[in-house]
C-alpha cells in the first residue's frame, strides 16, 4: 500500500483548489530566473566571474573588480529574496579574478591578479588565490595564498582555474591555474603561457605548486602568444586551455584573431605544442574572420572606428570553453565572436567550435564549426542582414546535462542606430540543441531590465565592462548560474556611470522539471521531496525561480506534476 506524506497531501489540496490549476500548462524546458544584483549598493564592479559549489547547486560565489576595493566577492545561498552569505575583499589581489567550483568537496575557489596597485597590497605581483568552504559567508583572510614560485616574472593576464581528475588515477581532484606573464625563463620567448600545477592539496599554500611553461617553447616562433587562456580538465585527467590571439597594431599575430588550443595529458608536464612547436588552430579554412580591432582606445572617435563596443572585451574576441560530459572522449566546445570573410561585413555573430576527441582536433567543417546567425536567434527585418546585422559578442558558455550548449552574450539589437558613435547593447541567454546542420536554438531570452550604453567617452577606463564573464554549471547539470556586468541610469542625471554585477539562475528539464531526485521520472517521491522542502523554505522549492519560496511555486508544481507524472 502507497502511503502519502502528510503534508504532501496537504499541498495537493490546496493546489488543486487553486483557479490557476484549473488549466495546467506544459512544463518549458528552460526556467530563467529574474536578475539578482550580488554588488553592495552604490559599489561598482565590472569582469564578473561566478562559481558553484558541486554538492550544493543552491550555493554559489561571485568575485569582480571592485573599484577601490581590488577584489570583491560575494557569497549567495539560495533562500528567500536569495540571501547574500557575505561581501568580502581579497587582502591580496586587484584584478581578473575568476571562480570555480571543486568537483566532490563543495569547496569555491577565487584566483586574481595582484599588481600591487592597492596601497594595502603585500603580495606586491603574483598571482594570489583561496577558497570558501561550504556555508562560509566569504574567503577568510587565513585562507588567501599566493603562487609565490613567479620569481620576478610579471604576470598581466587573468589567472583562471580548473580541477579535475589527477591523469594519473589519484584519489583527489588536481588544480591548475593558466595565466600570461611578461618576462623571459631561459630560452623561451618573452610573453609565455604558463601553468601552474597542483603537486599536494592546494590548501597547503605556495608550496603546492609547479609551474610550467606551456608556449611558446621555439623562441623561432613566439607568435602564439595569446592571452585569455581558458582551461578545462577532461574525466580523463587532460587539461585543454583554449587561448586568443595577440592583437597588433591593424591586425593579428598568428591565426587572423581566431583561438588556439593547446592539451596536456600529464598533468601539464608536457603539452601537445611541445611536440608540435604550435598549437591547434581554430577554424584552419579561414572563412571566417575577427571584429575589427583598433589598439588605442577609439571610443571618441566619429565616425567610429570597429565593429563592436570597444569595452566590451576592447575587441579582443576572448573564447570560452566547456565540456559536455556525458560522451566518451569527451566533447569540447569552443565560442568565440568573429565576422563572415566578406570583407565589407560589419554582421558580428558567436561561432562555436566542435571537437569530438576531447580537443585534440578541430575541423572547420559544418558539422564541428557553426555560426549562431541572427535568424537562429529570431531577429527579424534589417537585424539579419548578412553584412549589417546585429552583433553578438564576448559569450560565456556552458553544457547541461542534456547535451544543450547554453550562451550568454552581449546584443546590440536594441540600439536605435548601429552606424553611430553610441553603442547600446543588452545580455541575452541562449540554448542551443543539435549542433551544425541539425542545430536548433530552442530558447532566447532577455536578461537585462532596459538597453543600456556600452561604451562610455570619458578617455579612461570607466566605461570597461570587462574582458570576459563567466557561467557555472552544477554537478548535475540541471542548474546554471550566470553572471555578467550591466549598467544603470544614475538617477536623475540621465548619465550610466553605475556598472553591477548580476546573477541569474537557469533550470532546465533534463529529462523533466520536477524531477528533484534526478531520477528521470515524475513520481511520488518527487512530490514529498517538494512537500518538504516548501515548508521548510528550501531553495529546491523555489520552482519558478523567482528567489521566494510562497504559493506560486507549490502551484506551479502541482500543474507541472498532473502533466509530467502521466507522461
Amino acid at each position: 500500500m502507497r502511503h502519502y506524506h502528510l503534508s504532501c497531501c496537504i499541498l495537493f489540496t490546496t493546489a488543486l483548489a487553486s483557479p490557476t490549476f484549473a488549466q495546467p500548462q506544459t512544463p518549458p524546458t528552460v526556467v530563467v530566473s529574474s536578475p539578482l544584483q550580488v554588488n553592495p549598493v552604490g559599489e561598482e564592479w565590472h569582469e564578473c566571474s561566478i562559481g558553484v559549489s558541486q554538492t550544493n547547486k543552491f550555493e554559489a560565489m561571485v568575485a569582480a573588480i571592485a573599484a577601490g576595493q581590488g577584489i570583491g566577492t560575494t557569497s549567495i545561498f539560495v533562500l528567500p529574496g536569495g540571501t547574500v552569505l557575505g561581501h568580502g575583499y581579497l587582502p591580496c589581489g586587484d584584478l581578473d579574478p575568476g571562480v570555480m567550483g571543486e568537483p566532490g568537496t563543495g569547496r569555491i575557489w577565487v584566483s586574481a591578479l595582484d599588481r600591487g596597485f592597492l596601497p594595502s597590497s603585500t603580495c606586491n605581483s603574483g598571482i594570489v588565490y583561496g577558497w570558501k568552504n561550504p556555508g562560509q559567508g566569504s574567503i577568510p583572510d587565513p585562507q588567501m595564498y599566493r603562487i609565490d614560485d613567479l620569481g620576478d616574472i610579471d604576470i598581466f593576464d587573468k589567472p583562471l582555474l580548473a580541477s579535475g581528475p589527477d591523469h594519473a588515477g589519484g584519489n583527489d581532484p588536481r588544480h591548475f591555474v593558466v595565466n600570461k606573464a611578461n618576462g623571459s625563463w631561459g630560452n623561451y620567448c618573452s610573453n609565455n603561457l604558463n601553468l601552474a600545477t597542483t603537486t599536494t592539496t592546494p590548501l597547503s599554500g605556495s608550496d603546492a605548486w609547479n609551474i610550467t611553461v606551456v608556449e611558446p617553447l621555439d623562441t623561432s616562433n613566439c607568435d602564439w602568444e595569446g592571452t585569455a587562456a581558458n582551461p578545462v580538465v577532461l574525466d580523463s585527467g587532460r587539461i585543454v586551455t583554449v587561448i586568443n590571439d595577440t592583437s597588433i597594431e591593424g591586425g593579428w599575430k598568428y591565426n587572423e584573431g581566431r583561438p588556439h588550443v593547446v592539451w596536456s595529458d600529464d598533468g601539464g608536464a608536457t603539452w601537445n605544442s611541445q611536440d608540435r612547436l604550435n598549437p591547434i588552430v581554430i577554424d584552419p579554412s579561414e572563412n571566417i574572420q575577427a571584429t575589427t580591432i583598433r589598439v588605442a582606445d577609439p571610443v571618441c572617435d566619429d565616425p567610429p572606428s570597429g565593429d563592436t563596443p570597444f569595452w566590451i572585451d576592447r575587441r579582443r574576441c576572448g573564447p570560452t570553453i566547456a565540456v559536455d560530459r556525458s560522451h566518451d572522449p569527451n566533447h569540447v566546445y569552443v565560442a568565440f565572436y568573429a565576422k563572415s570573410g566578406d570583407s565589407s561585413s560589419t554582421n558580428t555573430d558567436i561561432w562555436i567550435a566542435k571537437s569530438t576527441d576531447g580537443g585534440a582536433s578541430w575541423s572547420s567543417d559544418p558539422e564541428f564549426q557553426m555560426p549562431l546567425t541572427d535568424a537562429m536567434l529570431g531577429l527579424t527585418g534589417p537585424d539579419v542582414h548578412p553584412l549589417t546585422g546585429a552583433d553578438q559578442m564576448m559569450p560565456a558558455m556552458a553544457i547541461d546535462s542534456c547535451g544543450g550548449i547554453n550562451l550568454m552574450y552581449y546584443d546590440n539589437r536594441n540600439d536605435p542606430d548601429r552606424s553611430d558613435r553610441n553603442d547600446w547593447v543588452d545580455v541575452f541567454y541562449a540554448r542551443i540543441t543539435g549542433f551544425g546542420p541539425t542545430a536548433i536554438v530552442d530558447h532566447v531570452e532577455l536578461l537585462t531590465t532596459e538597453t543600456f550604453p556600452a561604451d562610455i567617452c570619458d578617455g579612461g577606463m570607466n566605461g570597461f565592462l570587462g574582458d570576459y564573464h563567466h557561467m557555472a554549471t552544477s554537478a548535475d547539470g540541471r542548474l546554471l548560474w550566470l553572471a555578467y556586468i550591466a549598467r544603470e541610469e544614475d538617477p536623475g542625471l540621465g548619465t550610466w556611470g553605475i556598472k553591477n554585477c548580476y546573477t541569474h539562475r537557469v533550470n532546465i528539464s533534463c529529462p523533466i522539471q520536477i524531477d528533484l531526485n534526478n531520477d528521470d521520472i515524475a513520481n511520488e517521491t518527487d512530490a514529498v521531496l517538494f512537500a518538504t522542502g516548501w515548508l521548510a523554505q528550501d531553495p529546491m522549492a523555489d520552482i519558478n525561480l523567482d528567489w521566494i519560496v510562497n504559493t506560486s511555486d507549490f502551484v506551479t508544481f502541482a500543474e507541472w506534476y498532473a502533466i509530467e507524472s502521466s507522461e
